[in-house]
């Protein structure tokens, strides 16, 4: 399998060439699961944080699938 070098999660990674979609699909998971977090700590009203908690809750869920999918066989470059 071809291993390929990328900049994902903060650090540069090598990945099998296969996993590379999955690795960058997970960080913007992440980073929307981070963002409706945020929204939901804020003065919002409760209709508001409820729509926000059920859209978070469907972002974690993705997140664990396709974490279930991503080998663990993931090294980290040196720079």
């Amino acid at each position: 399998m071809q291993k390929v070098q990328i900049f994902c999660h903060g650090k540069n990674i090598i990945v099998d060439e296969d996993q590379v979609k999955k690795h960058i699909r997970k960080e913007a998971l992440v980073a929307e699961a981070l963002r409706l977090q945020t929204l939901l700590k804020g003065q919002i009203s409760f209709s508001d944080k409820c729509l926000y908690n059920t859209e978070l809750n469907s972002v974690m869920g993705k997140i664990i699938r396709i974490n279930r999918t991503i080998r663990q066989n993931v090294q980290f470059a040196t720079a």
